[in-house]
């Protein structure tokens, strides 16, 4: 990837036109060797995912001056779709926030028109027929600051009720987005469900020969099951996590690795 000398101009064009902040913004990205000047222009160092991750207290503040700016219901829906992620459907914020999903519509192309902190997307069409409008934040790190900011308890409820939102407007093709639900399951508390998706997103992921991702999620699993009651059904269902870890690690690793064998 690489980008004109300029590249602040792009960036402040997405930053409300606060200078200050695109002058902190690429200090900052320079100081973090995410970004260099080669040859006259910029070059990205990294993967483009891990731009958002660690947010400078400067820009941290300079961010959530601007969400303070904003109205008691705008403020919340930044803070629903960031439960979401850095993209989401309005479907999915309405189920967190518990509103209409006309309204949360409304209230996304308000800020889209105004240039604040959204950019709209394609329309969607969920598994249940619903339509929505689907909306994305300007950049990564306007998402960290919001989710952050966040208060614990009120975090945890709202990614409960999105996942179960998220798990009715699926039915029953809820497993293809099984990574997805085990993270807000998990992250609101409800720890079976997060066991169940879990299981289910290590086998998506070994379907499409994705070993690592496969391990990552059966070893999550079975951390989650470790805070369980010593019960039949626990053990059970850890022998099921064993069974289904020992595929991924031989491919990966050899069937004489420690790893395999202790499995």
């Amino acid at each position: 990837h690489q980008f004109p000398a300029g590249l602040g101009t792009a960036i402040q064009r997405s930053t409300d036109g606060n200078p200050l902040f695109v002058v902190n913004m690429v200090d900052y990205l320079v100081a973090q060797g995410v970004i260099a000047e080669v040859e006259g222009h910029w070059r990205l160092q990294t993967v483009v995912d891990e731009v958002g991750h660690g947010v400078p207290e400067s820009l941290r503040q300079l961010i959530e001056k601007h969400v303070e700016r904003l109205s008691e219901e705008q403020q919340r829906l930044l803070e629903g779709a960031s439960v979401v992620g850095v993209t989401f459907s309005a479907a999915a914020v309405a189920s967190g926030l518990e509103a209409p999903v006309e309204q949360v519509e409304e209230w996304c192309e308000g800020l889209v028109k105004r240039g604040q902190f959204l950019h709209a997307r394609e329309l969607r069409v969920l598994p249940d027929g619903t339509l929505c409008g689907s909306y994305g934040f300007q950049h990564a790190l306007q998402h960290a600051v919001v989710y952050e900011r966040i208060p614990n308890l009120r975090r945890v409820r709202l990614h409960r009720r999105v996942g179960e939102g998220e798990e009715r407007s699926y039915g029953a093709r809820a497993h293809e987005i099984a990574a997805e639900l085990a993270a807000h399951f998990e992250r609101g508390g409800d720890l079976p469900r997060a066991v169940q998706y879990r299981q289910q997103a290590g086998h998506n992921a070994l379907r499409q020969h994705g070993y690592q991702e496969a391990i990552t999620h059966f070893r999550r699993g079975l951390d989650l099951l470790a805070t369980f009651p010593d019960t039949p059904e626990r053990r059970q269902q850890e022998l099921a996590f064993q069974i289904a870890l020992g595929s991924p690690l031989q491919a990966l690793e050899g069937y004489g690795a420690p790893e395999v064998e202790a499995v």
